[in-house]
């Protein structure tokens, strides 16, 4: 039997069986025979420096960031799983954070006009390509 090819997202698996995968990364996980996936933001959650109602608020860049790696690695499962892989995910804790979403509010005028950024919650499920919320 043909040893099968093993790729580890987010994740390091004992024994040196797999392929370490960066969350930032844009592989494909059509290169791989089985997937385990780990969807943590820790990352960027420790890269925060500003909190918004108690939790962390990701900075422009990383907020972009994680949306675009999130956004790949949705599609990416769902093509796998159409492709027959065998994918497992692994849910650790929820991992909650506020992202930009590019829109700003402005009021007043001259000097005191304020700007505000406007934010939208985030959490590290939202990665899958299932909504966790209706089960």
């Amino acid at each position: 039997m043909a040893k099968r090819s093993i790729g580890a997202v987010g994740c390091d698996l004992p024994g040196g069986v797999s392929e370490f995968i960066p969350f930032a990364s844009k592989a494909s996980l059509l290169d791989w025979d089985v997937v385990v996936f780990w969807p943590t933001i820790a990352r960027y959650v420790s890269r925060s420096y500003e909190k918004y109602n108690g939790r962390p608020s990701l900075s422009d860049s990383d907020s972009v960031a994680l949306r675009e790696a999130a956004e790949h690695w949705r599609r990416e499962m769902s093509e796998a799983l159409r492709a027959g892989k065998t994918v497992f995910i692994f849910l650790p804790g929820r991992e909650e954070v506020y992202v930009d979403t590019g829109e700003r509010q402005h009021s007043g005028t001259g000097r005191n006009r304020r700007t505000t950024r406007i934010v939208a919650d985030f959490n590290n499920y939202k990665v899958l390509p299932v909504d966790l919320t209706s089960m």
